[in-house]
């Protein structure tokens, strides 16, 4: 040991009920290197994707650029991924010493390190053994790896390189909200990228927020972003299998002085040993292990320095096996994106249902329909939560009227939805350009029987609500999230929000539609970016203002009229015009399918005002419960206290949450089903 430098170790939670051993390097004893610790933005991508998406990551082939310590592609294992952590040559040594320490872990675990390697951004990756090629990795992560604008291009061309050969390959990067990250998604605006901000993390202990980007190679990429499949490559240092295995500390050394290598892949040696740790630290420093002197291992293991090989901690394979990329990493999920050379949909179109994608609030029109209202507001009155309203509101109808599942399939059939949204949505479900996705704080047995009387019931290709069933001849209905899902601005059963990051992970869109009108919607909202658009309820048929509308012009955003920019044909794709020439004009082929649209229709909606003015407030009030306005009151029985005005400060602190979205205002069904259709017939996203 040298003086008083040390390694310092710790557990980190990676979900799943798991901790990670991470030990830093906060002396430099290996080097003076920005990557020797835990940024604050891997942390956030841990919880982001393995606590609580880890359905993104099972059975997914993951490439971690700019790894680190290792700490997010590890836990990425732990949720069932097949990870290559990557990095500078420099950082091998400590990659390779955190993996070791975490080796009993992972070989247990559903997923599996499959190897450690050097990858020069900006190199030409065509003989690498986990190039683009080769690996097609499914999802690939990075954590706070945008503070250097030199290596903003050659990043981005790395991107690029991996998805020019898999289309859906997921990016997801975490990054602070400071000046550097603003930047570099400017820079890759420019490249032809395009970004969405998915969820932006402030809490108390962060100086700085961190926010979570899906990044996502646009229709047209500049040239300068795919140059590097033409780049020569850089020479690489390999050690023979044949030469024997060769200390870690030796090779990397030997390593880190070919800075233009272009890559070295490790397999692992025995666990690290724990011999001189301080067992006697409390707290999160669970102890902390003398360092060696620069060059030298406290551990016996051995690493060989393969070139064009790689290695596993698979599950059932020894360390130190050495396996072809082929073998090792074909463990991905075929059902978890579209099979090579099928196209996949650049347009994501996600409506609500209620008052959006039909001219009712389905819950109290059913409700109404079967003669339960007055039973409905006694046990409104009650305080109830409003799924546990309409649940109870169904077994009041089926036990004091007799009422059935022919009865409400009836009552289904008679909500009524404009026919211009019909036809649009018709035409758009034929479309293998454009994913379909009703997003609703309804029931599936409402939403099933109006989709089948409208005709409407193969179109969507992902419906989530909250599910219902009959039992016992009454319909019971539960929250979507049987769990508390942690957002201050949505109803407890379920946060749209959050569906809409299950979406967005599925699939690389190019473009996201969302219809809505309820402060249900505006979570999600804030997921969109520069080149998505929210199509929000303006007024409801009585004249009553929409929540949806309103919450976004507090937040400062520009608001357009949806039928001005139909009259006119000039919806903004992005920071660009529409369909715009050089003299700022419709394509022909857009102004054709705008003269087809027709003229916007009436709805027949055979109620009275007062009780429109009831069904407002029943789906932005008893279902929002928790979240409503200052001006609102909650029942005696309600415990939560907190604003709406409150949570949206900490959800959005300003217009830039919203990263420049259109956001257009329409009151006409039909002028939203006018709108989407011209929003599909950009030929930007053909």
């Amino acid at each position: 040991m040298q003086g008083r430098e040390k390694f310092l170790r710790y557990a980190l939670d990676a979900g799943h009920n798991q901790q990670l051993q991470v030990i830093s390097d906060p002396d430099n004893v290996l080097g003076q290197h920005i990557g020797n610790g835990v940024w604050t933005s891997a942390h956030e991508m841990v919880s982001f994707l393995c606590i609580q998406h880890p359905s993104a990551l099972r059975h997914q082939r993951v490439l971690e650029l700019g790894a680190g310590l290792g700490l997010a592609g590890q836990a990425a294992a732990l949720s069932g991924a097949n990870v290559v952590l990557s990095d500078m040559a420099e950082m091998m040594q400590l990659m390779q010493i955190n993996t070791e320490a975490n080796e009993q872990i992972l070989l247990d675990c559903p997923g599996s390190i499959q190897a450690l390697c050097v990858l020069q951004w900006g190199c030409c990756l065509s003989d690498h053994p986990y190039g683009p090629a080769k690996l097609q990795p499914d999802l690939i992560l990075g954590s706070d790896i945008t503070y250097d604008s030199a290596q903003f291009l050659p990043l981005l061309q790395t991107i690029a390189a991996y998805t020019v050969v898999k289309h859906d390959v997921q990016v997801i990067l975490a990054m602070p909200d400071r000046q550097e990250s603003f930047d570099f998604l400017e820079t890759a605006s420019k490249h032809g990228f395009v970004w969405r901000c998915l969820r932006q993390v402030q809490k108390p202990d962060l100086l700085t927020p961190v926010s979570i980007y899906q990044l996502v190679l646009g229709s047209s990429p500049s040239q300068d972003v795919l140059k590097l499949q033409t780049s020569p490559c850089p020479s690489s240092v390999s050690v023979s299998e044949t030469d024997g295995p060769v200390s870690a500390a030796a090779a990397l050394a030997s390593e880190a002085n070919h800075h233009d290598a272009g890559f070295i892949v490790a397999s692992h040696p025995s666990p690290l040993s724990n011999a001189g740790a301080d067992e006697g630290a409390s707290g999160i420093f669970t102890s902390i292990i003398a360092a060696c002197s620069p060059g030298t291992r406290s551990s016996p293991g051995q690493l060989p320095v393969q070139s064009g090989t790689g290695s596993s901690l698979a599950s059932g394979a020894s360390p130190g096996t050495v396996r072809s990329p082929q073998s090792m990493l074909g463990h991905g999920n075929p059902a978890a994106f579209p099979p090579s050379g099928q196209k996949s949909p650049n347009v994501l179109l996600v409506l609500d249902f209620d008052w959006s994608m039909i001219e009712e609030n389905s819950d109290t029109f059913v409700v109404r329909e079967l003669g339960g209202w007055e039973s409905f507001q006694r046990l409104k009155a009650q305080g109830l939560p409003w799924t546990e309203l309409m649940d109870a509101a169904m077994v009041a109808v089926h036990s004091q009227q007799g009422r059935t599942a022919a009865d409400i399939k009836a009552a289904c059939v008679r909500a009524p939805m404009d026919h211009r949204m019909h036809e649009v949505l018709q035409e758009a479900s034929g479309s293998s350009n454009v994913h379909m996705a009703i997003v609703s704080d309804a029931n599936t047995v409402f939403i099933d029987y109006i989709l089948q009387a409208q005709g409407l019931q193969d179109s969507f290709k992902d419906i989530i609500t909250n599910p219902a069933k009959f039992e016992h001849g009454a319909l019971r209905i539960s929250p979507y999230h049987e769990q508390p899902h942690g957002c201050t601005a949505c109803p407890p059963n379920l946060c749209k929000g959050l569906v809409i990051e299950e979406l967005l992970l599925q699939r690389n869109y190019r473009q996201v539609i969302y219809l809505g009108d309820g402060r249900g919607d505006y979570c999600p909202c804030t997921r969109l970016g520069p080149n998505d658009h929210m199509l929000a309820r303006q007024r409801y048929p009585d004249g009553s203002e929409c929540s949806l509308l309103r919450l976004l012009m507090e937040q400062g955003l520009p608001i357009k009229d949806c039928r001005q920019c139909l009259s006119s044909s000039q919806v903004p794709m992005g920071n660009s015009s529409f369909a715009a020439g050089s003299n700022g004009k419709a394509s022909t082929e857009v102004k054709e399918a705008f003269a087809s649209m027709g003229e916007p229709s009436d709805v027949s909606v055979a109620k009275s005002s007062q009780e429109l003015q009831s069904d407002a407030a029943d789906v932005d009030g008893a279902r929002c419960q928790g979240i409503h306005t200052a001006d609102e009151q909650l029942p005696d029985t309600e415990q939560q206290s907190t604003l709406f005005s409150v949570n949206l400060d900490e959800e959005a602190k300003d217009s830039s949450r919203f990263q420049n979205a259109s956001v257009y205002s329409w009151s006409a069904a039909a002028d939203a089903a006018n709108l989407i259709q011209l929003l599909l017939t950009a030929p930007a996203q053909s």
